[in-house]
């Protein structure tokens, strides 16, 4: 227990770097409502700019909206910090996160505001048209109106999602809550945590060392025409063919998490929801508080949590095992709560009616409930897995190699942003699909509300 309060609650600590917490937060919320305000300002103009139906313009509107929605936010900015400044596009950490997670919750806003538009009825658009309104004053003053009240509840939703995702700052250095926390870890001694490092490297690494040459011949990018740049520097087929293997076993290695991951995050979730129809009080206020507290926990804080601060208390669960305990206990609530809103949908007629033929609870929740409850929320769980797949790409940080942790070694090693477009193009070729889907899901439900 004196180990545990030194470790994880030591005021001494927490007073002397309390002023550099606070600091982290303020710029935390200044990096929220920056991003929340751009986002869903630039949705709303997308959804807007589309109501007025040119097929090109849509065509386009569609296709960057589908990218920034498969693409998982870390790797957008990953992209913006690091494989930018290759071709002289060079900015700051905060601006890189903010325009990442700006353009990621303004697509997000742009299909919800497009369903609310579309699930206003035609009659509506016709009878103000018929007025002597013009089609801007009737989308003014008929239509958006109705379609932002119906989109609030999702539109919430995925706010608070990119609020949380602010956390991810902290892998490029900017100066939020996480970063601010992750350098009084870093600077604050205590013996504990010099026991706990008794089996990692003795000392620190010093510069001077042995240099690896890169896999192939230095590239003057000034000395070449401005495509062919763009081209050596994103697209470059000899670096690719070099970065393949890695990102092959980085690619594999994340399906294997999303593999172990998902099911454990269904498996957990159904579990909640179902804990949270008990007759129990107790039962039920620990279901409420355990979802509340981890939906509300950004992923990237838990995973280092779990990965960093364990270890402290002789808790060593190595980088694939931290990071799936950290996914289940994050996205065991999310599947929770899309479990429980399942199961209330059912009506209890059904259970009574089941329970009136002879059998008992238990089979009542596995043969006649549950089964409902899953069809109805198939369209959340679908939103729900694509996230959790997407949210792979953060167990980069506790250095398991992954997608996105190959391919940042990859770059490391060629000075080449390839590597990284690469994983960007993979993670898009396979969560495409489910984008789309989900898109069908988003409107046909917005339209049912």
């Amino acid at each position: 227990m004196e180990r545990l309060a030194d470790t994880f609650f030591n005021w001494q600590i927490m007073g002397q770097y309390f002023p550099k917490i606070v600091e982290g937060f303020f710029l935390t919320v200044w990096l929220a409502l920056a991003v929340v305000l751009a986002g869903i300002a630039s949705g709303l103009v997308l959804a807007i700019v589309r109501s007025f139906r040119v097929r090109a313009v849509n065509f386009l509107i569609v296709v960057a909206v589908d990218v920034l929605r498969a693409l998982p936010p870390l790797v957008i900015i990953i992209m913006f910090y690091f494989a930018l400044p290759t071709v002289g596009v060079r900015m700051s950490a905060f601006v890189a996160t903010w325009l990442a997670l700006a353009l990621v919750l303004a697509a997000f806003a742009e299909e919800i505001f497009w369903a609310g538009i579309l699930a206003v009825p035609r009659a509506q658009w016709e009878a103000a048209r018929s007025t002597g309104l013009s089609f801007l004053q009737t989308l003014r003053f008929v239509v958006l109106p109705q379609a932002v009240r119906i989109t609030i509840p999702p539109l919430t939703n995925r706010t608070i999602a990119i609020t949380k995702n602010t956390a991810l700052g902290a892998v490029v250095a900017v100066g939020e809550i996480l970063y601010q926390a992750q350098t009084a870890y870093s600077f604050s001694y205590n013996p504990l945590a010099a026991h706990a490092r008794r089996d990692r490297l003795p000392g620190p690494v010093r510069a001077g060392g042995l240099l690896r040459p890169l896999g192939r011949d230095a590239l003057r990018l000034e000395e070449i025409a401005p495509m062919d740049r763009l081209i050596a520097s994103f697209f470059n087929l000899d670096i690719l063919a070099q970065a393949w293997p890695i990102l092959l076993a980085g690619f594999w290695m994340t399906v294997k998490l999303t593999l172990v991951v998902v099911p454990l995050g269904v498996a957990g979730g159904l579990a909640v929801a179902l804990a949270s129809t008990v007759r129990s009080r107790l039962v039920r206020w620990t279901v409420v508080a355990y979802v509340d507290f981890f939906r509300a926990f950004p992923p990237l804080v838990l995973l280092m949590f779990i990965a960093f601060g364990l270890p402290f208390l002789k808790i060593d669960l190595g980088a694939f095992g931290a990071v799936a305990v950290a996914f289940l206990l994050n996205t065991s609530s999310y599947y929770g709560e899309i479990f429980r809103a399942g199961i209330e949908s059912v009506p209890r007629g059904q259970y009574e009616a089941a329970r009136s033929t002879g059998l008992s609870a238990l089979q009542t929740m596995s043969w006649v409930v549950v089964p409902q409850a899953t069809r109805n929320v198939i369209p959340d769980l679908v939103s729900n897995t694509l996230e959790v797949v997407k949210l792979t790409s953060i167990a980069s940080v506790v250095a398991l190699p992954e997608l996105l942790f190959a391919a940042r070694q990859a770059q490391s090693l060629t000075y080449n942003a390839t590597p990284i477009i690469a994983a960007g193009v993979i993670y898009l070729v396979c969560l495409w699909p489910l984008v789309r889907l989900l898109s069908r899901f988003e409107h046909r439900q917005i339209a049912l509300h």
